[in-house]
């Protein structure tokens, strides 16, 4: 048969195909060898999708996306993928953001960047000061004329 990893071990019969192992070393007795195998001496576990060091039998949000396995099952989405329609955004931001984690056409909008709204706020406290020294009134067309800040 096969062998893609070139440890003379044909692919349906080594136990971590796509990495070399020709000594087929499995110490905790899983369907995976030790090189491939992220927790080697327990037999429960032999992955973690999402890499933060819990095993996906006992992890609750395997992805990582801040969904748990059991929501994203109940709303359609892929346990196993953080962003299961591709767009670009995690399906736990979508939920939080009310968008479809399943349509990439539905996609949180984006928040301002802090500089922008820094200067929007800025230029917006500015208007507020003119109009103040202006002194318009509710009754009065507002004047601009050639006073000073202070």
């Amino acid at each position: 048969g096969e062998d893609l990893d070139g440890d003379d071990w044909a692919d349906g019969l080594d136990n971590c195909p796509a990495i070399a192992n020709g000594d087929q070393t499995n110490t905790d007795g899983d369907a995976r060898g030790d090189v491939c195998d992220p927790f080697p001496s327990d037999s429960s576990e032999d992955s973690d999708t999402d890499g933060d060091g819990t095993g996906d039998n006992a992890d609750l949000d395997d992805d990582g996306d801040g969904l748990s396995d059991a929501i994203e099952i109940a709303l359609g989405t892929n346990p196993l993928n953080p962003d299961t329609d591709g767009d670009g955004f995690s399906d736990g931001n979508e939920v939080a953001a009310g968008t479809d984690p399943l349509d990439v056409e539905s996609v949180p909008i984006p928040e301002p960047a802090p500089v922008l709204l820094e200067v929007a706020v800025f230029l917006t406290l500015l208007w507020m000061k003119r109009a103040r020294v202006v002194g318009t009134t509710a009754n009065q067309p507002q004047r601009f004329g050639r006073r000073r800040f202070s």
